[in-house]
């Protein structure tokens, strides 16, 4: 069957999360949608196919993990710019985010067990 990977129960319960700080913005003192665009924005490159050959190196998931703290500066200053902008700032702002992470994510990780 092959490399299984995280479960679809896993993805919809971390991706409902990420929506659910988005839908919650208010509550979150207008914090909700720059938190929501910082989850998405590494979640996708986590869950992408190409990303899931990495899943069982360390490398890949310590490199993850110093992508999401590096998401807090990122969150606190691009708050007031996604309150600004609206709707159209938050999405360009999340796709910049997530192609700088895609980005760092295979640089970082090997194509190939060569090391």
């Amino acid at each position: 069957m092959g490399q299984r990977g995280m479960s679809r129960p896993v993805k919809a319960i971390l991706l409902f999360l990420a929506l659910l700080a988005g839908f919650f913005d208010e509550l979150m003192a207008g914090w909700g949608r720059p938190v929501a665009v910082a989850v998405v924005a590494v979640l996708v490159p986590v869950f992408l196919r190409q990303s899931r050959a990495f899943w069982n190196q360390p490398r890949f998931w310590i490199t993850v993990a110093i992508l999401t703290s590096a998401q807090v500066p990122l969150v606190i200053a691009v708050h007031a710019r996604i309150a600004q902008g609206g709707f159209a700032s938050m999405v360009a702002i999340g796709l910049v985010d997530c192609m700088f992470v895609c980005t760092i994510i295979f640089l970082v990780c090997p194509t190939s067990d060569s090391d």
